[in-house]
């Protein structure tokens, strides 16, 4: 990633600059990653976010098991197409294993049921729950190897603490790509 350029413009407010060429989403956006429930068609407080791939989107509970502050570690593995196409990617996780036991307490209730995992704000995985989780590592499917690249960087930096919007960008210096 094209480091930005970073200046305090007053109390509270920061600018950043980033260079012709660099991705503006390292900057704008949320990365972050949540595992939920699966909702019950009748569940209250279910919210409905889109699925991976443009399926249908799946309601899922509200209630957050874990998230990205529970992470310890994320790696990346690249996974050949069986095809001979392109490789994908999976991401790897590593959890605090203080925070493995709200996975647990909740797969446990819902044996049976599938789990969410979700990525900014989409679902990139639902297994079903065949025994209750005490894992503090896990993998999941995270599509072509491009993306997934980007996604581990940002899933790597954590949260901003505030909205973040690229207002203006300046020219790369000569000789520079």
């Amino acid at each position: 990633a094209v480091a930005p350029k970073v200046s305090e413009e007053g109390p509270g407010v920061l600018r950043a600059v980033l260079p012709q060429g660099g991705n503006e989403s390292l900057l704008t956006r949320p990365a972050k990653i949540e595992f939920r429930i699966v909702a019950k068609p009748d569940e209250p407080g279910a919210v409905a976010l889109p699925v991976l791939g443009g399926k249908d989107p799946e309601s899922v509970s509200p209630e957050i098991i874990l998230d990205e502050s529970h992470l310890r570690e994320i790696t990346l593995k690249v996974v050949p197409d069986a095809a001979g196409g392109p490789p994908n990617a999976a991401l790897g996780f590593h959890f605090d294993p203080r925070a493995i036991k709200n996975l647990m307490a909740a797969t446990t209730e819902a044996v049976g049921r599938k789990l969410a995992i979700v990525i900014d704000d989409e679902i990139v995985a639902d297994p079903i729950i065949r025994a209750p989780i005490a894992s503090t590592t896990g993998e999941i499917p995270a599509g072509k190897l491009g993306p997934a690249s980007e996604l581990l960087v940002l899933l790597r930096s954590g949260r901003l603490p505030a909205r973040v919007a690229v207002t203006a960008r300046e020219p790369a210096p000569c000789g520079t790509h």
